[in-house]
């Protein structure tokens, strides 16, 4: 049965199917040892486009996106049109959270002992033969489509990419800080100051979404990076003395009265709509935390700021867990099912 609220059951799998991702009419799950996708359009249910796929240390990669006509796990690159997977890291070390935009794929690897933010694209084709380093039966060593983003010690972890920019979390402050990478200048930037830790970045845009523990427990805040406070063409990120409080930088997320240690996590943003997880209905005081998908348009004015947030799930769950957003579609996983909310529908 279809709920009136648009909400779709799309699997009744195990709860090895998590961590789904949207783009226009594909979902994509990781289910044991296989990636499926699903294409909403033609009605066809999961495909098998990858399998039997593990990491370094062989474990399966769960942690995957998709965008356009690339699908990537932590060690392979599947194009569909493509019958074969292509080996996207030759090394050794560990690569974990790949996140891909077009030509771009972005990832967390281990590198001696430190943890840094790699890429890599898909279009460089050093020998100007028309076939991609990636393609090639033998790839330069080095191979100058393979980047290191992040050069400092410590840990840089869990990126995520947008077209020439690339956000993560960065703990060379001695706690965690989202920084960002400017493809288009090569120019790195932080863009939180705060002491408390920021993690979890997310990028649509202009804007930047986290996880911020600044209050105690866990809020969404936002960054703008189109802001100009004072109007002199330099928007307050790259200002060297930035406005404090910094106008560009917003907290989304407010807890209610009776649950004001509520805790908001795991965002993720398309255009003016950020989705996250939040307990602020679990009242029952248990040792069970019991969790919802809740969703922000900021297309709303700062009037009703307050009525532009919106509960997605029917009921809270322990098990609520991982959404995403592309357009109209908000996906995430709940005990043993993957759920498709469409934004807007009202099915009879």
């Amino acid at each position: 049965m279809i709920p009136s609220d648009g909400t779709y059951y799309l699997y009744a799998e195990d709860v090895s199917s998590v961590f789904p991702g949207v783009y226009i009419d594909k979902i994509m799950i990781t289910k044991e040892s296989e990636i499926l996708i699903d294409e909403l359009s033609d009605g066809s249910k999961s495909k098998t486009i990858m399998s039997g796929d593990y990491d370094a240390n062989g474990n399966h990669d769960e942690n995957l996106k998709i965008h356009k006509d690339a699908v990537i796990s932590s060690a392979n690159l599947k194009l569909e049109g493509k019958s074969a997977e292509v080996r996207m890291t030759l090394d050794a070390e560990m690569h974990r959270y790949p996140r891909i935009w077009g030509n771009r794929i972005v990832w967390q690897e281990e590198d001696g002992g430190d943890l840094n933010i790699y890429m890599y694209d898909l279009s460089t084709d050093s020998d100007s033969d028309n076939i991609p380093n990636f393609l090639e039966a033998s790839r330069p060593d080095p191979d100058p489509a393979k980047i290191e983003i992040t050069l400092e010690t410590d840990e840089q972890v869990n990126p995520a990419i947008y077209e020439n920019i690339i956000v993560w979390e960065d703990y060379r402050n001695g706690h965690w800080d989202i920084y960002m990478y400017d493809i288009s200048t090569s120019t790195e930037t932080q863009i939180t100051t705060n002491m408390a830790d920021q993690i979890n970045p997310a990028i649509w845009g202009d804007k930047i979404v986290w996880q911020d523990y600044r209050n105690g427990d866990s809020d969404i805040y936002l960054y703008d990076l189109t802001v100009d406070s004072d109007d002199n063409g330099v928007p307050n990120y790259l200002e060297t003395s930035r406005p404090n409080p910094d106008p560009a930088e917003v907290l989304i997320t407010i807890d209610p009265e009776v649950k004001s240690d509520a805790s908001q996590i795991n965002p993720k943003i398309y255009e003016k709509r950020i989705v996250w997880r939040d307990n602020k209905n679990d009242l029952d005081g248990d040792e069970i935390t019991e969790w919802d998908i809740y969703m922000r348009d900021l297309a709303f004015s700062a009037e009703v700021f307050e009525e532009s947030e919106q509960r997605i799930t029917l009921e809270s769950s322990q098990y609520c867990n991982h959404p995403n957003i592309y357009g109209d579609k908000i996906v995430y996983s709940n005990n043993n099912y993957i759920i498709l909310y469409n934004i807007g529908e009202t099915v009879d």
